[in-house]
């Protein structure tokens, strides 16, 4: 009988590993981590303790997704190319929201 593995891997980035190769006795590292139901946005590109962002280009179109994390009121969301705008919007969003929209050629 074959059963599916899933593992779940999570932790703190650090662009030093040896920091936690070695802990004195009572040392402690302490972090913080974010859990989000965001799987409507699909792939994020990046994200802050306020939104998730996802920027993709699907036939042709560039694909934008913002994912309230927490309370965004009267942002403006500004792509641009080579310093030129190609789209502005401002979104007000509740946490747990998602806007998503074709954001140009």
């Amino acid at each position: 009988m074959k059963m599916a593995l899933i593992e779940l891997m999570t932790g703190v980035f650090t662009d030093n590993q040896p920091d936690f190769t070695w802990l004195a006795p009572y040392e402690e590292k302490v972090f913080v981590q974010n859990f989000l139901p965001y799987s409507e946005l699909g792939m994020v590109q990046n994200a802050n303790t306020q939104l998730a962002l996802k920027l993709v280009r699907e036939s042709g179109q560039l694909q934008l997704g913002v994912y309230a994390i927490a309370p965004l009121n009267h942002i403006v969301v500004e792509l641009s190319a080579d310093h030129q705008p190609l789209c502005e919007t401002q979104l007000t969003l509740k946490p747990g929201e998602l806007a998503a929209d074709a954001a140009g050629k």
